[in-house]
């Protein structure tokens, strides 16, 4: 059977439900090994849910686990003291309701953003360390890994004037995460979205998250992998010089997730689409030429893409420039009918959309790579792409 005819079969039968796992299936119909790893840690496949509002309660991880997801980040928690308090509480809000609506890049391409008034963990410290223990559970049983986030404030050192938010929290969430199999916490950094003041900088950001990073790994214990959720500054410019000056910074992780929302300073809101895409490939393009031209490493061994990822495809396109994994949330939620088949749960609908697609599917657009390299036998997705695919 030809291979375009292969997947569309695949598409429209949904086959892989019947096998014992969507892995197996993909390895023993299409030769591909869907494993890679988030900071050194082995994944079954490389789709993950971003922090937000779909990773807040038990009944969205279990349904993201039982659907076949490798790994979901949960809701990014706020840093405070034993008493409670917090110099970030406005970011504690209760606002779960988003509006997903379509949008147009400068390039004229349409795509899809999602907005909402919530930002962190809006319930007790106490219940969020429930939680990050139940979601465990549940994602065990299915080989599916679970990564607290956690938003700590934003300093310039050498002294942390919020040295009592940081012990208490990430000592609490220290404990809870060596009850993991594979203990790993993402911290997530959004200055962008702070409102006073004048937009960040990129040295002075990148002077901060050094020494964020460095006083978080000195109250972790050393088994527990650290990633960082990158922000987008306003502008292409600062955005590639902040990744550019962070590369002392960046080694101290174990993965780097490039990168969250752009925003908006006259709707006052984050949004995402091509736009975000768009500059996120750019800025690893010119990321990746300047490391091979001048031979040092600017980025860690391990990204994570998050932004517009809307179709296997996309997925290619972050992974060819070394993104190893990827973190989906506007795609969840799509209308029902921007799915191709409803399989019961958003997740199943969605993962079957992402990975069997005939035009835009992963399974397509890594058979094309077959194809374009005169690739054979068994490839596995992460080693693969770990130096930019074929590269």
């Amino acid at each position: 059977m030809k291979i375009n005819r292969q997947i569309e079969r695949d598409y429209q039968e949904q086959l892989w439900l019947t096998a014992p796992s969507l892995e197996d299936y993909v390895l023993e119909q299409y030769g591909w090994d869907l494993s890679t790893n988030l900071g050194g840690i082995r994944l079954k496949n490389p789709w993950g849910k971003a922090a937000g509002q779909l990773s807040l309660n038990t009944t969205q991880v279990d349904r993201d686990a039982q659907g076949g997801l490798g790994f979901v980040i949960l809701k990014t928690v706020i840093a405070q003291d034993e008493q409670g308090s917090s110099v970030q509480s406005a970011w504690m809000v209760d606002a779960p309701r988003m509006l997903v609506e379509k949008i147009t890049a400068q390039t004229g391409e349409q795509g899809w953003t999602v907005s909402w008034k919530g930002r962190g963990w809006s319930e007790s410290f106490q219940s969020y360390l429930e939680f990050v223990e139940t979601s465990f559970k549940l994602g065990v049983p299915k080989d599916c890994l679970i990564v607290p986030s956690c938003q700590l404030p934003l300093y310039r050192g050498p002294e942390n004037p919020h040295a009592e938010e940081y012990a208490y929290t990430l000592g609490a969430l220290g404990k809870v995460l060596q009850k993991a199999d594979q203990p790993a916490l993402e911290l997530d950094l959004s200055p962008t979205l702070l409102k006073d003041g004048p937009p960040p900088c990129a040295q002075e950001t990148a002077e901060q998250l050094h020494w964020v990073i460095s006083e978080t790994r000195q109250h972790l214990p050393d088994n527990i992998k650290l990633g960082l959720k990158l922000f987008n500054l306003q502008s292409f410019a600062e955005q590639l010089a902040l990744v550019q000056a962070g590369a002392q910074v960046w080694n101290q992780l174990d993965w780097l997730t490039l990168a969250n929302r752009l925003f908006s300073p006259e709707r006052g809101i984050s949004y995402g689409g091509y736009d975000l895409s768009n500059r996120n490939l750019a800025v690893l393009d010119s990321i990746r030429s300047e490391e091979e031209e001048s031979g040092e490493q600017i980025l860690p061994p391990s990204i994570s893409a998050t932004g517009n990822i809307c179709s296997g495809r996309m997925l290619v396109e972050y992974a060819i420039r070394g993104c190893t994994t990827g973190q989906l949330h506007t795609y969840f939620q799509l209308p029902k009918g921007e799915y191709g088949y409803d399989l019961g749960s958003r997740t199943l609908s969605a993962l079957h959309e992402l990975m069997f697609n005939p035009k835009e599917g992963l399974v397509a657009s890594l058979e094309a790579l077959r194809k374009q390299f005169g690739l054979e036998g068994e490839l596995e997705f992460g080693k693969f792409f770990e130096k930019g695919g074929n590269k």
